[in-house]
């Protein structure tokens, strides 16, 4: 589904995006309901945050194509490789695999 946005919002005090599409017609999305369906890890819980911070439209695309799950699964399985990739290197550098496993970590915190 390609739905043209004009302007999509956040609501904060009430939970919900609202988004205006180019033809004028308006929709609005209870975010606790949309994400209560989803089966989420914390993880997927920091990207769909992030969206909703950053690219809200993307959010709201995913929502409506039906790609919302799909999209934190494949992220969560990406982040956890990304870290054990990350880990394995510093654990040939590292003698303590606990200390490599705390700095790929925060490697990924804040990348």
């Amino acid at each position: 589904m390609n739905m043209k946005m004009k302007i999509c919002i956040y609501n904060m005090d009430n939970g919900t995006l609202e988004a205006t599409l180019k033809d004028g017609s308006k929709l609005t999305l209870i975010r606790s309901a949309v994400e209560n369906d989803l089966e989420l890890g914390m993880i997927g819980e920091s990207r769909l945050e992030w969206l909703i911070a950053n690219e809200i439209t993307t959010y709201v695309e995913l929502y409506l194509s039906g790609g919302l799950q799909d999209y934190c699964t494949s992220y969560e399985r990406n982040y956890h490789e990304q870290t054990a990739d990350i880990q394995k290197q510093l654990e040939a550098q590292y003698e303590n695999k606990e200390y490599a496993a705390a700095i790929a970590r925060e490697i990924m915190m804040y990348s």
